[in-house]
């Protein structure tokens, strides 16, 4: 039983659980179309739509007492700038960082796009009892689940275990 977070008189929070965000499943759409048939204009419409929304509820205007939105930034992706499959690619990334910054899940997006160890701070030293604190890159393996035992067996050892596990 998950314990409850807030019970008011006539609220009880103890099911809600956020899953998967809007804005999450909007790029990736972007990402699938982009990867499937590049920066098409359905492609380039969710990524434009996330800065729209962005534009209209992050004030950015560089004064302060004003207290409007300007609309400036983020401007939207244009043709242009989307011309290839892997500058897009670049686009979206750049838009899945910004838009989930420091809520804990750009771990998997990172291991989707195969670029975990060059994202994440590793040290050789990791386990020297000096560096206790600064993590080690693991291995590649960590790109993969491993596969279960009931399965390799199901298989009569057809299957093998993925590298690492």
């Amino acid at each position: 039983k998950v314990p409850r977070v807030y019970v008011g008189s006539t609220q009880s929070f103890e099911n809600n659980w956020v899953v998967m965000r809007y804005a999450e499943l909007v790029l990736l759409l972007a990402e699938a179309e982009n990867e499937l048939n590049g920066p098409t204009p359905l492609a380039i419409s969710c990524v434009n739509a996330i800065r729209q929304r962005a534009r209209t509820s992050t004030p950015t205007s560089l004064d302060p007492e004003s207290g409007l939105v300007d609309g400036t930034y983020p401007p939207d992706v244009t043709a242009e700038q989307s011309a290839s499959k892997d500058m897009f690619r670049n686009y979206i990334k750049k838009e899945v960082i910004c838009e989930f910054a420091y809520e804990g899940v750009l771990y998997f997006d990172f291991v989707r796009w195969h670029e975990l160890e060059e994202r994440l701070v590793w040290s050789r030293d990791a386990y020297n009892k000096a560096n206790s604190n600064v993590r080690q890159w693991p291995g590649d393996h960590v790109y993969f689940w491993p596969i279960p035992t009931t399965q390799i067996n199901a298989t009569n050892m057809i299957l093998t275990q993925n590298e690492g596990y």
